[in-house]
């Protein structure tokens, strides 16, 4: 606790995304990792494996963008780095292990950015705001775009935020996190060139005393990606979360 408390001091991070919650949210997903990083080790990899033949399906090789970057877990950084000249990480903000891992190679650069474009918005918003275009940095340029398991994140903070408005349903907030996520999945489907998409789409709890399970749409009804290859997240694994049963997630990847 101490050593995360530390570094959500230090780590810079715009104050309104600090406020939302973001880098909180990045050092917890970076703890979690670390005490469950065996349960992880297949769905990191299969993800890696999935970037992999994208980019040896991509002929194009100037420009390659990473939305949701994050920790860089499941980013093969050295593989994009050598097969393209150019390739651009972005996520909200950055911890120290994430930027020491990008020094290594000059062609790549960090960019901080909410691709929602509207998560500051959200703050001290009035009313639950209408939803703009997603705001994915050199789409129009990119050989390849890859959104590596951060679309299922995206609305999240926005709506934590906008919770205590009169106005905000669960219906209301639901449709506003559809929204959030229509216009990322809309953005990539029009990027010139292939884009990958990684997402988890159902959360389970399954029981470990008579395997039970309750289930979650992580997508808030927009239809999941149809057509490419599926694996399960073991997230949180007893006693991760709870003694009594494990949490895992179902992984769909596919190229848009």
């Amino acid at each position: 606790m101490i050593r995360e408390a530390l570094v959500h001091a230090l780590t810079p991070c715009p104050r309104p995304l600090k406020r939302l919650g973001y880098l909180h949210g990045l050092i917890a997903v970076e703890a979690r990792w670390r005490r469950c990083r065996e349960a992880w080790q297949p769905h990191l990899e299969a993800t890696r494996a999935q970037v992999e033949a994208a980019v040896a399906a991509t002929p194009g090789r100037d420009l390659c963008v990473v939305v949701g970057a994050g920790l860089l877990l499941d980013v093969p950084l050295e593989a994009l780095a050598a097969a393209f000249r150019r390739v651009v990480l972005v996520d909200v903000c950055w911890l120290g292990r994430s930027r020491r891992q990008a020094r290594r190679f000059p062609t790549v650069t960090l960019e901080s950015r909410d691709v929602t474009g509207i998560a500051a918005a959200c703050l001290d918003a009035t009313a639950v705001p209408a939803v703009p275009p997603a705001d994915i940095p050199h789409l129009a340029e990119a050989d390849l775009v890859l959104s590596l398991n951060c679309l299922s994140q995206l609305p999240l903070n926005p709506r934590h935020a906008l919770e205590h408005l009169p106005e905000a349903t669960p219906e209301v907030l639901d449709a506003f996190c559809r929204a959030v996520i229509a216009a990322h999945v809309q953005a990539l489907a029009q990027a010139p060139g292939l884009a990958l998409l990684v997402t988890d789409v159902t959360a389970e709890r399954v029981l470990r005393a008579d395997g039970q399970c309750l289930a979650e749409d992580l997508l808030f009804g927009h239809p999941h990606p149809q057509g490419g290859d599926g694996w399960w997240w073991d997230l949180a694994p007893a006693p991760e979360e709870d003694r009594r049963w494990d949490l895992r997630h179902r992984v769909v990847a596919g190229r848009l």
